[in-house]
């Protein structure tokens, strides 16, 4: 088997890879408040760290047991079952912020951020606190 007969399996992971990023650091951003962009999106990184870091931890386990690759390929397919459902049952209690067409906005984070929940319900905010007095 030639090398280069690797080349497509790559292209579609690298392709995966790039797409799932962009879309996770944009929901990461559109939906933290004004303050917190920049934490958000490092935790969203440190996410991607440590799941580099368990898959090389489960290698090694699979590796150092002599598990074979199809064996590994079914209990790591298994652990994404599990993560699958996991993040549906979460998402199901997630509350999206939304802009007026319906899509997500960090412009409604940020007005959140201020005090208007964009429900008509503003907090009261002593004057002189966003120096608007």
């Amino acid at each position: 088997v030639h090398m280069l007969s690797q080349v497509p399996q790559y292209v579609v992971i690298t392709a995966g890879e790039v797409l799932f990023s962009v879309t996770g650091l944009e929901f990461a951003y559109s939906q933290a408040p004004r303050s917190m962009k920049a934490l958000m999106q490092s935790v969203w990184l440190l996410s991607v760290c440590f799941g580099n870091i368990l898959v090389i931890a489960l290698e090694g386990v699979f590796s150092a047991l002599n598990v074979s690759m199809a064996a590994s390929f079914f209990l790591n397919s298994c652990l994404m079952l599990v993560a699958m459902a996991w993040f549906y049952a979460i998402s199901k209690s997630y509350n999206f912020v939304y802009d007026g067409d319906g899509a997500p906005s960090t412009e409604v984070a940020n007005s959140i951020e201020d005090g208007d929940h964009g429900d008509g319900r503003a907090e009261s905010t002593p004057p002189g606190i966003h120096g608007s007095d």
